[in-house]
């Protein structure tokens, strides 16, 4: 007896009334649209993915809406606006995650032609038994979850931590629209109509809620997590090149010497500073002022190992911190920087006056460094490293600039001050 009763009470929880079910789900939707419509018209408001993960969120909502509001319309037209609102639903959210984890890239065109069959499908079915309608329309919406899964797993591992959140939110919906699809195999009699109260209709309308429902939120904070990083970025990175910023450097220069101190290990510093730069604006433009800043970032760059730093100290002048780097290994890459500074502008002038034609003005882009190392066995202070390295850069460009200058080592210095007194 008792067990009857529970199997009883377990069936009246889980046969709930539908209408009013798909009212909650509906209104849980309605609160989430607000609150991404919120989200897309403040910080998130630059977001392409997050107003196309809104749009979704709208088509789901429609879809809804048009379930609950079926007994007042013709049967297929609401069966129709339902499945083909959801399914474009969807397609909105692939699209989003797909730009999300690829730079804005546009989802491949299998996608597109995944969301077409399903919504075939839908119209195939359209006077079949409610049961048969049921079995196919879950499968197709289940399938079409596949893009925005693949996405996430192979994408979003090592990106913003929310995104885990919604690879398990929209695994639960697709696995809850194949049970029902399996539940409308084992018991089709519970399948008369769409608000036949019945374990399958209870399971998807739940998966409705808490799957997107909880990968919209997911994909809030997952977006939220970006702003936050870039933020951060920008202040210790300089926007135009790349490049850390001094504020961020100076400490980084203290650690880096603490460590080759531990370590005893050297370390160099080399100052560039772009000659003439002033006459590149003013002969050919700020534009490609900036294009040269940012090309001449690429070159350093590309010739650096993981463990250097690249520093813009303002304006045209920039750093490199070399740990575990001596006074001719930081020389070889100086030279090999200056070398290949000079090689660049001539493809950059031509490619930017093609677009921007102005006056050639002879305008050639080349650097000079400085170069102080702070030795094993002679550690300098932050100051002390910054203000040879310094010396250094002014010797090059008093020395006829395009050119490297190293500061003399610390013992040679003391010899020659011990010798002149």
């Amino acid at each position: 007896m008792k067990r009857r009763r529970a199997q009883a009470a377990l069936q009246q929880v889980m046969q709930l009334d539908i209408p009013t079910l798909l009212f909650a789900v509906a209104l849980c939707f309605g609160l989430l649209v607000i609150e991404l419509s919120v989200a897309t018209h403040g910080l998130l408001r630059g977001s392409r993915e997050m107003r196309e993960w809104t749009q979704g969120s709208w088509l789901v909502l429609l879809g809804l809406l048009a379930l609950l509001l079926r007994p007042g319309f013709p049967e297929s037209l609401s069966v129709a606006i339902t499945n083909l609102a959801i399914l474009a639903g969807q397609s909105r959210f692939a699209t989003a995650i797909h730009r999300f984890l690829n730079d804005g890239a546009d989802p491949p065109a299998s996608v597109a032609w995944l969301f077409g069959a399903a919504a075939l499908a839908v119209f195939v079915v359209l006077g079949e038994p409610y049961a048969t309608r049921v079995l196919v329309i879950s499968l197709a919406v289940g399938l079409c979850y596949l893009p925005m899964l693949w996405s996430l797993a192979t994408r979003g591992r090592r990106r913003e931590a929310s995104l885990r959140s919604m690879l398990l939110a929209l695994v639960f919906a697709m696995l809850s629209l194949f049970a029902r699809a399996v539940h409308v195999l084992l018991a089709p009699g519970e399948y008369g109509g769409p608000f036949q109260p019945s374990l399958g209709q209870s399971l998807v309308l739940l998966s409705c809620l808490a799957g997107p429902l909880g990968a919209g939120f997911g994909f809030v904070l997952a977006n939220f997590e970006r702003v936050a990083r870039r933020m951060e970025e920008q202040a210790s990175h300089d926007a135009l090149t790349g490049c850390l910023n001094r504020g961020a450097a100076d400490a980084l220069i203290e650690h880096a010497l603490q460590r080759g101190q531990r370590e005893r290990s050297p370390l160099a510093l080399v100052l560039m500073d772009l000659d003439h730069f002033k006459q590149i604006n003013d002969q050919h433009g700020h534009r490609m002022g900036d294009e040269a800043l940012r090309r001449f970032a690429e070159v350093v760059r590309s010739r650096l190992r993981a463990s250097d730093v690249f520093v813009r100290m303002g304006g045209e002048e920039f750093a490199l911190l070399l740990p575990g780097t001596d006074a001719p290994g930081a020389r070889r890459l100086a030279e090999e920087v200056r070398l290949a500074v000079q090689a660049m502008p001539l493809q950059l002038l031509h490619d930017l006056q093609a677009q921007e034609p102005r006056p050639q003005g002879g305008a050639q882009v080349t650097v000079s460094l400085g170069i102080a190392v702070s030795a094993a066995d002679h550690l300098l202070t932050a100051e002390s490293l910054y203000s040879r390295a310094d010396e250094a850069l002014y010797r090059a460009k008093r020395g006829g600039r395009n050119r490297v200058e190293c500061a003399p080592a610390l013992m040679q210095q003391v010899g020659t001050w011990a010798a002149e007194n």
